[in-house]
């Protein structure tokens, strides 16, 4: 049987619920401190990646090259969404009204879901994305996206975070992006203007 650790936190019923993805080495509730400041009455949802490679925890693997292992990208993801289902049936959240808070590997794996119609889920906060293979975006029909970038992050190269906003913009993403003159990390000014976008997004 395929094991997820996870964290609930209850929230306002009529809410959506913000489904916690982190980033590599992260655990379940290493989003909760952003999520409760961007979103302080939704209920809160964090599942931890059960893969760890290098000592550090991860939603799917990598080759010994260093590139990505597509197919461990495919399995885990699908195992992963299949966790969320089950956990969004037993705390009777509405699965297909959650928002994304994802970092990084989280981040990742939550637009490959998205840009491959293999989730219902349509927005999120996406802190240092970038684009995994060559999804089929032309098919999916996302909402509004929020995404940051570090304009010094080695891990995401200008050009590959590029790629990630045309293939939203090919799946009909309402994008917004927010860019810093830092590299691969979460800065203040960052959740802030993750915390405005929430806010308009759910007054429309």
């Amino acid at each position: 049987m395929v094991t997820f650790k996870h964290f609930y936190q209850a929230g306002d019923s009529d809410l959506p619920t913000i489904l916690m993805l982190h980033g590599t080495g992260g655990d379940e509730k290493d989003l909760l401190q952003i999520a409760d400041f961007i979103a302080p009455k939704n209920p809160k949802l964090g599942v931890r990646g059960r893969l760890v490679e290098q000592g550090m925890t991860r939603y799917f693997n990598h080759l010994s090259n260093g590139s990505f292992d597509l197919e461990s990208l495919a399995s885990e993801t699908n195992l992963l969404l299949i966790e969320i289902k089950r956990l969004a049936e037993e705390y009777h959240l509405e699965y297909d009204k959650m928002i994304v808070l994802g970092f990084s590997n989280g981040a990742n794996v939550a637009l490959y879901a998205m840009l491959n119609n293999l989730t219902p889920i349509k927005t999120g906060i996406f802190m240092h994305p970038m684009i995994l293979s060559n999804e089929t975006a032309s098919t999916a029909n996302i909402g509004p996206v929020w995404l940051s970038h570090g304009i010094l992050d080695p891990i995401v190269p200008e050009r590959i975070f590029g790629l990630l906003q045309q293939k939203l913009a090919e799946a009909h993403a309402d994008v917004t992006v927010f860019e810093h003159n830092k590299s691969h990390e979460v800065t203040m000014p960052e959740i802030e203007d993750a915390k405005k976008w929430f806010d308009e997004l759910n007054t429309k």
